[in-house]
């Protein structure tokens, strides 16, 4: 659950400066108080504009901490890669036919946003969010969880690979924290997946 609320009164700070990133929607501001709830923790921020929002902790990240190494969205149908049929002859392929083209716009964006630094060779920590393509036959009002394939999973191994081939990190093998989910789109959101990987805490 995450939670997203103005509030319309005035608040103090603790000294504290977070950025809240929650589906595109990015800005900073002061913390004021943290709440547990049954749903998580609830942060209440107030706004360099002024306003003061209610939003899950989660999504808040203190500014002083270390920025990402990457953070970039990629747009496209995200394509699963290891599922594969048999052709004939004992040769195997892919299933997908959407992945070469996929695997292909992941190689090409992360390679412009990377701009031909030395490829990662230490750990990292790697967090995809998958937006798959939203069905013609889902309710405006309502956006269910993406429980059908493509598996999750799949889609990792694709992007791992990509990522790898537009010389960003020597091998997906320096992944120490991974974190992957997969939803479907809301109405007017465009599919794609957003990679951001981060250096663990600690390490320089």
């Amino acid at each position: 659950m995450t939670a997203q609320h103005p509030l319309a009164v005035e608040q103090g700070h603790t000294g504290k400066r977070v950025r809240y990133t929650y589906r595109g929607d990015t800005w900073d501001g002061w913390l004021v108080t943290l709440t547990p709830t049954p749903h998580g923790v609830q942060a209440t921020v107030k706004r360099d504009d002024g306003q003061c929002w209610v939003v899950m902790s989660e999504n808040c990240t203190p500014i002083d901490a270390p920025g990402p190494l990457l953070d970039v969205f990629v747009s496209g149908r995200p394509a699963p890669q290891g599922s594969k049929r048999h052709v004939g002859n004992g040769i195997m392929v892919e299933s997908s036919k959407a992945l070469p083209a996929w695997r292909e716009a992941v190689r090409w964006s992360t390679a412009q946003a990377w701009n031909r630094q030395p490829p990662i060779d230490g750990p990292v920590h790697l967090t995809l969010e998958f937006v798959l393509p939203r069905p013609l036959s889902t309710p405006k009002r309502r956006t269910p969880p993406a429980t059908k394939k493509p598996d999750a999973s799949k889609l990792l191994r694709a992007v791992e690979d990509a990522l790898t081939d537009a010389g960003v990190w020597r091998d997906d093998s320096l992944v120490v924290d991974l974190r992957v989910t997969k939803r479907i789109a809301e109405v007017d959101e465009a599919p794609g997946c957003r990679i951001t990987i981060h250096t663990p805490v600690g390490d320089p």
